[in-house]
């Protein structure tokens, strides 16, 4: 292995023997929680997000259609779209990228916002560490290891500035590239069959009621991204409804943060609960009375 590593060591003398207990480092890191991802935090969100860069691609026509296609169904709906952001979305759609695997939208584009699969990275770098070669890195790994479970948030913020060059050191001067990390989508994988199963819960609900099922983004979607809408669906005397889908209860204070119409969230594979976001009620739907 190569031993280039002056941009994110700091040398120790610390003795080497110490047991490296990943579920307690877990236990310490995975708290910190939205912190890890925040500019005011760890900043993974851009770390991640420039180490990934290189493998992206512009994204193609059928996503561009797709994406063009859900704007005009949103349009339809109370969600407040800034027009001149919106033409800018038009004009500049074409220059977004995202990475593919076999030609498909993967998963790992989502590792920049989620915590869990950051937490199951950074245990990785420090795992690696403890196994490199070089006596002084292995020696690094356990003041650095020692320092989480003592006081997490401090000893993250201290390495903060060289994370970057360890995933670099590790992931692409010394390993396999993106491969490496396409090994962090555990988590992400898990939250995206939770809701898709909860988008399709409520969507089979609402088309019971007579709702037709007029926009479904699905992972990757930039309808979904951008403005937080998993499902664009519509009953005559409802207009055009934008739904944020939840498989899991959210408090007032966190749902205001989505511009949609309505909130489903489907706990335990239930029946939704549907509220107006803006005014935090139930709605009230009925069946559709037939002629």
């Amino acid at each position: 292995m190569k031993t280039k590593y002056n941009d994110f060591i700091n040398e120790s003398d610390e003795p080497q023997e110490f047991i490296f207990d990943e579920e307690k480092l877990k236990s310490k890191i995975v708290p910190m929680g939205y912190w890890l991802i925040d500019s005011n935090g760890l900043n993974l969100h851009k770390v991640i997000d420039k180490a990934l860069d290189e493998y992206k691609d512009f994204i193609d026509s059928d996503e561009i259609n797709n994406f063009k296609k859900g704007l005009d169904k949103l349009s339809k709906t109370n969600y407040p779209i800034n027009k001149n952001y919106l033409s800018s979305l038009i004009n500049n759609i074409d220059g977004r990228k995202n990475i593919k695997v076999g030609n498909k939208w993967h998963l790992v584009n989502k590792l920049n916002t989620n915590y869990s699969d950051q937490t199951d990275l950074l245990i990785d770098l420090l795992r690696r560490m403890t196994i490199d070669e070089n006596l002084s890195i292995k020696n690094d790994s356990i003041r650095i290891y020692k320092n989480i479970i003592i006081n997490p948030k401090e000893a993250l913020l201290n390495i903060k500035d060289r994370i970057p060059g360890m995933i670099n050191y590790y992931y692409k001067k010394n390993g396999k590239g993106l491969e490496e990390f396409l090994e962090f989508t555990k988590n992400t994988r898990k939250n995206s069959e939770k809701g898709l199963n909860a988008e399709n819960i409520t969507v089979k609900y609402l088309s019971g009621l007579g709702f037709n099922l007029d926009f479904q983004g699905g992972d990757g979607d930039f309808i979904d991204m951008l403005f937080g809408c998993d499902l664009i669906m519509s009953r005559e005397d409802f207009g055009f409804k934008s739904i944020q889908v939840k498989a899991f209860d959210i408090p007032q204070y966190k749902a205001q943060k989505y511009k949609t119409d309505w909130l489903s969230s489907v706990v335990n594979n239930g029946i939704p609960v549907i509220k107006n976001i803006k005014e935090w009620s139930m709605i009230d739907i009925k069946p559709l009375e037939k002629d």
